[in-house]
């Protein structure tokens, strides 16, 4: 009787791992197919894995040598990109008329503070910076300069702010990581009538060399390291990723606001050294794992940057080097009447 016993809860806990199993498996296949269809938005059970994978993915952008890396070798955006979302939040009317500046503004994703949030603060009463990373918000408050800049940890999809409360919410090379119907859904929730959501990025999609006699060459070493790194063989380029490459075009990831503009004029142009190239492509939350995943990417990688400095004609790290970026921008305004 007891053997019987036995052998019935064994079968028990074999059909609960089943269902868990499946359960499991239909999730996975729901998310998956949220990540690579346009009508992802309106899948069931959209919690249980998303949180799980957000929470992994955070663990990309956390850690005191990555925050370093970023201040070091991340390109800051020029002034133009600002411009063009300041222009589009001004057209809201939302500015206290007694007031030369906005309410406030918070910056999604914001790393150490450097590339993007610094810039809001002559133009807002108060800047906040969020970022799911501690190393990254750390490194942001050692890097603040501002009394009306501050930095807190956060998920963009629950903000520390209160409802019809900022003017613009900006994400800088972030949206494509965040769960994106939750998130706007919370920009609906903080933004007052009229608010902004700016979303831009760059893209290494057409990366450049130039103002060099072998600028072509050189590109086509930038090329083969991106083919390379973004391709099937790499484990750890994803498919939200590619939402980058296709320059926020998916349907998925547009802004739900009717008033909406795209903006595809925009690049940056960084002078930095061959060293500073490559350790801004190593920063890159795919590529470091991936050169470090084994002996012959790292000798793969170690041979791009013998082959650029071959056809540049230097030995030297610290030689001078100019390349260009698209930056591609979403905007869009939360209707006056809501």
């Amino acid at each position: 009787m007891a053997l019987f016993g036995f052998v019935n809860r064994l079968l028990m806990h074999a059909k609960e791992a089943t269902i868990s199993s499946k359960v499991f498996n239909r999730r996975l296949t729901e998310s998956t197919c949220k990540l690579n269809t346009p009508n992802r938005y309106e899948a069931k059970n959209k919690s249980f894995l998303m949180e799980e994978t957000q929470e992994h993915l955070n663990k990309r952008f956390d850690g005191v040598e990555i925050s370093k890396e970023y201040v070091d070798c991340r390109p800051r955006y020029p002034s133009t990109i600002f411009q063009t979302v300041l222009n589009f939040v001004n057209t809201s009317s939302t500015k206290d008329s007694a007031s030369k500046k906005h309410s406030l503004a918070v910056d999604i994703g914001c790393g150490p503070g450097l590339m993007s949030t610094a810039y809001l603060a002559p133009y807002f009463d108060r800047v906040l910076g969020v970022d799911v990373s501690e190393s990254q918000i750390e490194q942001a408050s050692l890097n603040n300069k501002h009394t009306n800049i501050e930095y807190r940890v956060s998920k963009a999809e629950s903000l520390p702010v209160e409802n019809n409360s900022v003017t613009l919410i900006q994400a800088a090379a972030a949206l494509h990581w965040l769960d994106h119907e939750r998130f706007y859904k919370e920009c609906d929730r903080v933004l007052v009538p009229g608010g902004v959501i700016a979303a831009f990025c760059y893209t290494v999609e057409g990366h450049s060399v130039i103002d060099h006699s072998k600028a072509t060459e050189m590109t086509e070493v930038l090329t083969e390291i991106r083919k390379k790194v973004t391709s099937a063989e790499n484990i750890y380029y994803i498919p939200r990723q590619k939402l980058v490459k296709e320059r926020y075009t998916d349907p998925c990831i547009q802004i739900p606001y009717a008033d909406r503009e795209r903006v595809d004029t925009e690049y940056m142009t960084i002078a930095t050294t061959v060293s500073g190239l490559f350790r801004f492509y190593k920063s890159l939350s795919h590529v470091k794992p991936f050169i470090e995943s084994c002996n012959e990417n790292s000798e793969w990688w170690n041979a791009c940057i013998q082959k650029l400095m071959e056809v540049y004609g230097t030995n030297d790290l610290e030689a001078p080097i100019t390349h260009k970026m698209e930056v591609f921008l979403l905007l869009g305004r939360k209707p006056n009447n809501s």
